[in-house]
């Protein structure tokens, strides 16, 4: 009896032109078998389900083949995942082919069990490299370490949303090279950015506990452990201490979580949505400072305008008038020659602690302007910089004129 199937396309118009010719009558091993078929001979990483990528209409598409209701949770939790800002696949729909139940026969009887299939269709990433591979690489000590961060960055993004991965690994991550240009850096920083390329396994909570983000944590270490071994057999010797180095990613991964938590509330209270930080630079306490910051400025706005001027009204001024013109002006080289092991935020952060106490000791706000003299001249290596402490100074007052000068003694 000839078998019936139909099909269900879950994506946009302009992808289901793309998808609608493909041959999801079959399963994905054999669509060898179909001669329009361009498989691309592109190294795959471990899969539990069946994998491709091929070139079609000259798109590059990662089709991978799983039961239907794991496919529509996977697209989901992609396209959430993007919303979030995380790093991950960028999906094209799915396809659901569906199928009349099948019996099974087992000691009740033969019940009837769905037989529907689904495909799961994403961008294929290009540059990138499996993860497990880059640590089978003669990495440097500096670029390794940047592989760690960017696996704590992906833990750090996912449980600070209440995304429990399930399933961590460097299996799941892909990695690539990445410029950025942080809001206080005066040039772009190459870094490593993991990507995540599972999601069948997650789970969103209304709060992730403690338990499941060690959970999480605990499953990444077993499998890290496990490649280590394969990397060993296949003649790699790693020579990595896993627990020194579980210690000092969970050191950095619960710094990294409470900036970030604190970022969240931060944007919470203000509606400003702030860029990357450099988080492994940025001191504990940064979000509260700045949002003594854009209190303190609310204050001045509205007695300057003669009337109360809302929050987040304050909170853009401030960023656009005072942190952006202050950390640019603490990237410049004079700056990273007084003090060449802070980056601007952290030096923005410690000059604004530094004006805190300053103003308590004098009893009356002592002004940003000499609460940065101060600072230099205190931390600085001020006497071989006396000279760049006044170009900066220079042109910090040009930059900040307005919210310098009226604090300015």
């Amino acid at each position: 009896m000839k078998q019936t199937f139909s099909v269900e396309y879950f994506t946009d118009e302009k992808n289901f032109s793309l998808l609608a010719d493909l041959p999801w009558h079959l399963d994905l091993e054999d669509w060898h078998q179909v001669q329009r078929i361009k498989e691309l001979n592109i190294r795959k990483g471990n899969h539990r389900h069946p994998v491709k990528f091929i070139d079609h209409y000259h798109k590059y598409l990662a089709i991978k083949q799983i039961p239907a209701h794991l496919a529509e949770k996977e697209i989901r939790f992609y396209d959430q995942l993007n919303r979030l800002g995380i790093a991950t696949l960028t999906s094209l729909g799915w396809v659901k082919v569906n199928r009349p139940p099948v019996r099974m026969n087992d000691v009740i009887g033969q019940p009837l069990i769905q037989n529907d299939t689904g495909f799961l269709v994403t961008n294929l990433q290009r540059d990138v490299i499996p993860d497990k591979d880059l640590l089978g690489y003669g990495l440097s000590k500096v670029n390794e370490q940047k592989v760690w961060n960017s696996i704590i960055q992906l833990f750090v993004d996912l449980h600070a949303n209440n995304i429990y991965w399930g399933d961590a690994s460097l299996n799941n991550v892909l990695i690539r090279f990445k410029k950025v240009r942080y809001p206080s850096s005066a040039r772009n920083l190459t870094i490593l950015e993991g990507i995540l390329v599972d999601t069948e396994t997650m789970e969103e909570f209304p709060a992730i506990s403690d338990e499941r983000r060690m959970e999480d944590w605990d499953l990444f270490f077993e499998s890290l452990e496990w490649t280590l071994e394969d990397l060993n057999h296949a003649g790699v010797k790693k020579n990595i201490n896993i627990h020194k180095l579980k210690k000092d990613m969970l050191k950095k991964y619960d710094h990294w979580l409470k900036i970030t938590r604190d970022r969240q509330k931060f944007e919470e209270v203000t509606h400003l949505q702030t860029p990357a930080f450099e988080l492994e630079w940025m001191p504990e306490g940064s979000f509260q400072v700045f949002l003594k910051q854009v209190e303190e400025h609310k204050w001045y706005l509205s007695e300057k305008k003669g009337k109360p001027v809302p929050l987040n009204e304050a909170a853009v001024n401030w960023y656009q008038k005072v942190f952006l013109p202050t950390t640019a002006q603490l990237a410049t080289p004079e700056i990273e020659e007084l003090f060449p092991q802070r980056t601007p935020t952290q030096l923005f952060v410690e000059i604004m602690n530094h004006k805190y106490f300053l103003s308590l000791q004098k009893g009356s706000d002592v002004g940003t302007g000499p609460a940065i003299r101060d600072y230099v001249q205190r931390f600085g290596h001020f006497d071989e910089a006396k000279p760049l402490l006044k170009k900066f100074m220079s042109k910090m007052e040009g930059q900040l004129s307005g919210y310098l000068q009226r604090e300015k003694t």
